[in-house]
């Protein structure tokens, strides 16, 4: 019996790695950078840099006389692991700050695998369709979601890695604002865990799914890989610099203007969430607008 289980398991992570391969990468590749950037936060290369290059750093860790001192690393951060004072919090805020500049580039990736396909085999399948704009609007929106559920994989992934390492331990006087104006301001000294697993859904879902169907979008429209990824990170970075550079004069309202302040895991007073929300969805708007002048000027 179990081994008859063990099989239809097997034949499942085979064909659903085998279908979705791409997107398993993706999450890959983002556990990757938020575990090693969260390293980075937390001090870890200092210690290994230090490890290598100070003799007496060594032998007070135990090591400094061993033939086979360089293999005294990896014990050394196993017991750094199970045994520093890592915060659950910051660990989690620090760890993926990075995400504001990595996550629209992976994102916009999505509008290269899409323009191969649509330009491949979607070809074979369109003339087939009799709702074509329901029919592509509908592969896009499924591409994006994909998309999104990886990075939001990746994140909860390396949300149960940081808890484990730091045993959920929380600061004494953290706050955030975001969604707090909706739940209420006593969320998150509440509900601390919860408040990160929706954080999460908003910098790892929602995000993620904008620019990918924007870039999935850009891949119907433009003539080449090259303009589809180009045109969706101009768009995320331009935006990002305009709202750094009106912040002087426009004040509180540029943080709404800048895609990375939802990104960026920054502690902002005030702060609307629904207007931030709404202001980030733009994108799927001029996507629609991109779809309907496209299929306009084919219908010409």
């Amino acid at each position: 019996m179990i081994r008859k289980y063990t099989k239809i398991i097997s034949a499942f992570v085979r064909d659903f790695y085998k279908a979705n391969t791409f997107f398993v990468w993706i999450s890959v590749i983002c556990l990757f950078i938020l575990v090693l950037w969260s390293f980075f936060t937390m001090d870890l290369y200092w210690m290994i840099g230090t490890f290598f290059t100070n003799e007496q750093y060594r032998s007070q860790a135990g090591y400094g006389n061993s033939v086979f001192w360089p293999l005294g690393i990896f014990p050394m951060i196993w017991d750094w692991l199970i045994n520093s004072y890592i915060n659950f919090e910051s660990t989690i805020i620090f760890g993926t700050n990075l995400a504001q500049i990595f996550v629209p580039v992976l994102a916009s990736v999505a509008g290269i695998y899409f323009y191969r396909r649509f330009h491949s085999v979607f070809d074979m399948v369109f003339y087939r369709v009799k709702k074509y704009d329901y029919y592509l609007i509908k592969e896009i929106a499924v591409y994006a979601g994909k998309m999104a559920l990886a990075f939001f994989v990746a994140y909860l992934l390396f949300y149960a890695f940081v808890y484990n390492i730091s045993n959920g331990s929380l600061m004494d006087n953290a706050g955030r604002e975001l969604l707090l104006d909706i739940l209420g301001d006593s969320f998150y000294n509440n509900h601390t865990y919860l408040y990160y697993i929706l954080d999460g859904m908003i910098r790892f879902l929602f995000m993620p799914f904008v620019y990918a169907f924007l870039s999935c979008t850009l891949a119907v429209a433009c003539k080449s890989e090259k303009q589809v990824f180009l045109l969706s990170n101009i768009y995320y970075y331009g935006m990002t610099i305009v709202g750094f550079a009106t912040y002087m004069s426009l004040g509180e309202f540029s943080l709404y203007i800048n895609p990375s302040v939802i990104m960026a895991s920054g502690s902002y007073y005030d702060i609307n969430t629904w207007l931030l929300l709404l202001n980030n969805s733009v994108p799927v708007l001029i996507s629609f607008v991109l779809l309907y002048v496209r299929r306009k000027a084919v219908d010409i």
